[in-house]
């Protein structure tokens, strides 16, 4: 059972997952390439995955963390429609939003897992960091094609 300091370290990296589900469900309707397209909607199931995971773990999500994700990434997704729209759906600008997104929420990963947390999560917690590190290679591997 998850310490409050737990829940509220998972319940903030909830809003992160949120963020970049519902990024990649964007992303993936901004983009002509068939191949980022395929990849942004399997990683919008993927994080749907690891935040169905991380909510079994904690015992009342806090009602603050809404499927919306955080101001922080309703302004990134925001960003990312205004930059396609200015740049024609320009996939190397849509690729460079996403690496940013991407790269934060690994450096939140990363802070919650040098706190105090039981085994069982921080197992949890470095599979998906893995999982985000490796999505992000996949990403910077099919841009540079």
């Amino acid at each position: 059972m998850p310490t409050d300091q737990t829940s509220d370290a998972l319940n903030n990296l909830l809003s992160y997952l949120y963020d970049s589900h519902n990024g990649y469900k964007e992303c993936s309707d901004e983009v002509s390439d068939i191949k980022l397209k395929n990849l942004f909607q399997d990683m919008a199931q993927k994080r749907a995955n690891m935040i169905a995971d991380i909510k079994q773990i904690i015992p009342t999500p806090l009602e603050n963390t809404t499927r919306n994700g955080s101001i922080t990434g309703v302004l990134h997704r925001t960003y990312i429609d205004l930059k396609s729209l200015l740049t024609d759906g320009d996939t190397q600008a849509i690729v460079e939003e996403v690496k940013v997104g991407e790269n934060a929420t690994i450096n939140k990963y990363e802070q919650i897992l040098n706190q105090n947390l039981p085994e069982s999560v921080k197992q949890l917690l470095q599979k998906q960091l893995n999982e985000i590190k490796n999505n992000l290679t996949m990403i910077e591997a099919i841009a540079s094609t």
